[in-house]
Parts: structure tokens; C-alpha cells; sequence
């Protein structure tokens, strides 16, 4: 997956780039820039966990962190919370380390 996020970052980079340079609106370019790798988390996080446990699951980036809002369907159980928690720490660390290096 980390080549994944890796290859989407760069596209998303190439294309800010590209549209910076033929366009004067950084605040939009930068706002399609954090959906699109506040999307990529909530994918990253979606994945790894059991398909029937998110209701809706929601991500959003602000100054290089990123805040998550998990709805579930049912209650978890005791291991899967766990792999909820384990799971969103992980790509939390994950994509402020590949987005604070860009």
C-alpha cells in the first residue's frame, strides 16, 4: 500500500505543479491537493479493517494532521477495536510522515 499512497502523492504533486504554473488559484489547487490525500487515508484506514464494521469513515487534513470520525455499524469487539485503533495510528503516522515530506 505504501507504494500506493507513494505514487498517488506524486501524482497529486504533478499535477498541483502543472496547475500552478498555468493558474493563480494555489488556495483551490491546495484544497483538491488535501482531499485527495485525506481520501487516500480514509481508503488506507477502510482497507484494513472488517468491511462490515465502518458505517462511514471520515478524514480531513489541516496543517499536516489529520483528524479521523469513524462511524460503525455494530458494536466492535474487543479485538476489533483494538485493530481500529492499531490501524488509524498507524496511518496517521504513516501520511503526516509522506506529507510533512513533501
Amino acid at each position: 500500500m505504501s507504494a500506493v499512497i507513494d505514487t498517488l502523492l506524486r501524482h497529486v504533486d504533478i499535477i498541483y505543479v502543472a496547475r500552478h504554473e498555468h493558474s493563480g488559484d494555489q488556495e483551490l489547487l491546495g484544497r483538491v491537493r488535501i482531499a485527495v490525500v485525506a481520501e487516500a487515508f480514509r481508503e488506507f484506514v477502510h482497507s484494513r479493517l472488517p468491511q462490515d464494521l465502518p458505517a462511514d469513515l471520515g478524514a480531513s487534513l489541516k496543517d499536516g494532521d489529520f483528524a479521523v470520525n469513524v462511524e460503525l455499524r455494530r458494536e466492535p469487539t474487543e479485538d476489533e477495536l483494538d485493530q481500529l485503533n492499531r490501524v488509524v495510528q498507524t496511518a496517521t503516522a504513516e501520511f503526516r510522515r509522506r506529507v510533512s515530506a513533501r
